[in-house]
C-alpha cells in the first residue's frame, strides 16, 4: 500500500515538474518579483571582429507578460551592445525599465535598443512586454557587442523616440515601402581624441560615416515562421548581409537615410543597414514586410472577390483570343487596342485628379465609348495608317516597361520626370516605325505578344508572380510623385520563369497561326484587316490635267487612256 501511494506521489511530481517546464516557455527562471527572466552570457562574443557577431535564442512569451531579459559577462572591450527582439506577426514591447514609457521603450515586430556600457558593470537589463489576447509569442532574441571603434548604430537619432535607435522603421502601401533609419554616431574613439561634447559629436563630418541599406526577398507567398526567422538571421551581421543581399542604391535627390522600394504585396522582403566608418561597421536591426498584412487573410488574398476573378478570366480568354486570331478578326483587335489605350489614359488621369476610387469605373467606362468611337471613325475615313497604328504603339508601350523601369535602378538621371518619359515615349514611337514595313506581318506580331502577355499576366494573379508588375510599375510612375526615388528590383524567382517561358511560347505560337492565316486568306485580308476602299498607291495613279497623254515605257511611247 506504502508502495502504490509513493508510486502516485512521485508520477503527480513529474506531472508538475514537467508543466512547470512547459509553463516556463524556455525562459531560465523566474525572478524574485515573480517577472518571468531570461539571461544571455555575451562571454563568447568577439567585440571587434568586423564582421560582426551574434549571440542568438528561441523563446515563447505568454500574453499579458513581461520578461526580463539580463545580459551577463559583457567583455571589459565593450563600448555599447545592441539587443534585438523579433517576433512572429505579434507586436511586443521592448524597454529600458520595467515600466515602458514613450522615451525609452520600442513597440514593434522587429525592434531593438542599445545600452553604452562601462567597465565596471558587466550585466545589463532590458524588458520585453507582450499584451496578447490568447496567443503565445514567437520571438527571436539576438545579441552584438562592439567596441570603441565602431559606430553606434542610431546614435545621432532626431526623429524616432527613443536616444539610441538602431532599428529600421519601416512604412508600405499599395504602391511603394519606405524604410527610414536614424544616423550613427561616431565611435567612441573618435569622440574622444577629437574631446567632443555630446551636442558636437553628430557634427564631425558625417560623411566620413557611410552607409548602405540592404535587402533581400522571401520565397513567393512564404509567411511560415521558420522562414522569417531564417530569412531575418541571414541579415544579422555585416557579414552575412553582405554575402545574402542586394543593395540599394542611393537616388539623385532622396533623404540620405530613407530608401524607396517598390511594393511586390505577398512577397516577404527583409531590410538592413550596414554603418561604416573607416575598417568597422556596424549593422542595424533587420526588419520585415509582406507588403500586406499576414494576420488578415483579406489583406494577402490574391484575388479577393468573385468580380476580381471573372475579370482576370475574362482577359485572360481575351488575350487568347487576341495571341491567336487578333489580326484575323481586325475589327475585335482594333476596338480592344482602342479600349486598352483610352482606358489606360483615363485611369491615370483620372487617379491622378479624383483619386483611386472612382480610377477603374470611369476608366471602363470611357474606354468603352472612346474605342467604339474610334472604331466607328475608322469605318467611315479607312485610314491605314491609323489602324496599323494602335496594336505597334500597345507593343512599343510593353517594350518601353520593360526596358525603362530596370534602367531607374541604374541611370541616376532617369529620376528627371522629363527624362524618363522623353525615354519612355522614344521607346514607345520606335515600336511602329520600325515596323512600318512589315505591314500585316506587323499587325500580327503585336498581336500575338501583346496577346500572350495579358493571358499570362492575368494567369500571373492566380499563381501570385510578378510578371504583371511590368505594365504596373509604368502606371505606378504616372501616379505616385514619390515612385520616381523607388527601387524597382522586380524579384524573379521561379514562377516567374515559368511564366517567361510561357509567354514566350504563346507568342511564338500565336505569331506563326496568324502567318498562317494571313498567306490563307491573302485574297480577302485587305477586306477584313485593312481598307476595303482604294489605296494609296491607286491615289497617285488617278488622271488630272497634267497627266500626260503619251507615256514612254521601255522606250516605247503609249497612249494613255483616259
Amino acid at each position: 500500500m506504502v508502495g502504490r501511494l509513493f508510486a502516485v506521489f512521485a508520477l503527480i511530481s513529474t506531472l508538475v515538474a514537467n508543466t512547470s517546464e512547459q509553463f516556463l516557455f524556455n525562459l531560465n527562471e523566474l525572478s524574485d518579483s515573480g517577472l518571468s527572466q531570461i539571461k544571455l552570457s555575451l562571454h563568447s562574443l568577439n567585440v571587434n571582429n568586423s564582421d560582426g557577431e551574434s549571440l542568438e535564442s528561441f523563446h515563447e512569451v505568454l500574453p499579458n507578460s513581461i520578461v526580463r531579459i539580463i545580459l551577463t559577462d559583457i567583455p571589459v572591450q565593450a563600448n555599447f551592445v545592441v539587443l534585438q527582439v523579433h517576433s512572429y506577426l505579434e507586436n511586443v514591447t521592448l524597454s529600458h525599465d520595467e515600466l515602458a514609457i514613450h522615451q525609452n521603450s520600442v513597440t514593434g515586430t522587429n525592434i531593438g535598443l542599445t545600452k553604452m556600457t562601462s567597465k565596471v558593470a558587466t550585466a545589463e537589463t532590458f524588458y520585453l512586454t507582450y499584451i496578447g489576447t490568447s496567443e503565445k509569442a514567437d520571438v527571436m532574441l539576438a545579441v552584438q557587442a562592439y567596441g570603441t571603434n565602431f559606430p553606434v548604430p542610431g546614435g545621432c537619432n532626431l526623429e524616432f523616440q527613443v536616444e539610441i535607435s538602431p532599428f529600421l522603421q519601416t512604412i508600405y502601401t499599395d504602391v511603394y515601402t519606405e524604410v527610414d533609419f536614424a544616423p550613427a554616431a561616431p565611435p567612441h574613439q573618435v569622440i574622444a581624441d577629437f574631446n567632443l561634447s555630446k551636442t558636437d559629436e553628430c557634427n564631425l563630418k558625417p560623411s566620413h560615416i557611410s552607409y548602405e541599406v540592404h535587402y533581400q526577398y522571401f520565397p513567393q507567398m512564404d509567411f511560415s515562421k521558420e522562414t522569417y526567422f531564417k530569412m531575418i538571421s541571414s541579415m544579422m551581421t555585416v557579414g552575412r548581409i553582405r554575402n545574402h543581399s542586394s543593395i540599394a542604391k542611393e537616388k539623385l535627390f532622396s533623404v540620405k537615410t530613407r530608401r524607396l522600394f517598390a511594393s511586390y504585396p505577398r512577397i516577404g522582403r527583409v531590410f538592413s543597414v550596414t554603418a561604416q566608418y573607416s575598417d568597422y561597421s556596424v549593422s542595424y536591426v533587420p526588419s520585415v514586410t509582406y507588403g500586406c498584412n499576414p494576420k488578415d487573410n483579406m489583406s494577402c488574398e490574391i484575388l479577393m472577390s468573385t468580380p476580381q476573378k471573372v475579370l482576370c478570366i475574362s482577359v485572360m480568354l481575351l488575350g487568347l483570343f487576341v495571341c491567336f486570331f487578333g489580326h484575323y478578326f481586325f475589327r475585335i483587335e482594333f476596338f480592344l487596342f482602342g479600349f486598352f489605350i483610352s482606358g489606360l489614359t483615363t485611369y491615370i488621369l483620372v487617379w491622378i485628379i479624383l483619386g483611386p476610387t472612382m480610377a477603374l469605373s470611369v476608366s471602363i467606362g470611357i474606354g468603352f465609348f472612346a474605342a467604339g468611337s474610334i472604331l466607328l471613325a475608322w469605318g467611315i475615313c479607312q485610314v491605314v495608317l491609323v489602324s496599323f497604328l494602335f496594336a505597334t504603339l500597345g507593343l512599343g508601350f510593353l517594350f518601353a516597361s520593360i526596358i525603362v523601369n530596370p534602367l531607374l535602378d541604374v541611370v541616376d538621371v532617369l529620376v528627371f520626370d522629363v527624362n524618363y518619359w522623353g525615354v519612355f515615349i522614344g521607346i514607345t514611337l520606335a515600336c511602329p516605325i520600325l515596323m512600318l514595313s512589315l505591314s500585316h506581318k506587323g499587325n500580327a506580331i503585336s498581336c500575338s505578344i501583346i496577346g500572350s502577355y495579358a493571358a499570362v499576366a492575368a494567369a500571373d494573379f492566380f499563381v501570385n508572380s510578378n510578371l504583371r508588375f511590368i505594365v504596373l510599375n509604368t502606371i505606378r510612375r504616372a501616379i505616385s510623385e514619390k515612385f520616381r526615388l523607388a527601387l524597382i528590383a522586380l524579384p524573379f524567382q521561379q514562377k516567374d520563369w515559368l511564366l517567361v517561358m510561357g509567354w514566350c511560347l504563346l507568342s511564338a505560337a500565336g505569331g506563326g497561326i496568324q502567318y498562317l492565316l494571313i498567306d490563307c486568306t491573302r485574297h480577302v485580308s485587305r477586306s477584313r484587316n485593312f481598307s476595303s476602299g482604294p489605296s494609296w498607291r491607286r491615289y497617285r495613279r488617278v488622271p488630272n490635267e497634267r497627266t500626260p497623254l503619251i507615256k514612254r515605257i521601255n522606250g516605247k511611247q503609249f497612249l494613255l487612256k483616259i
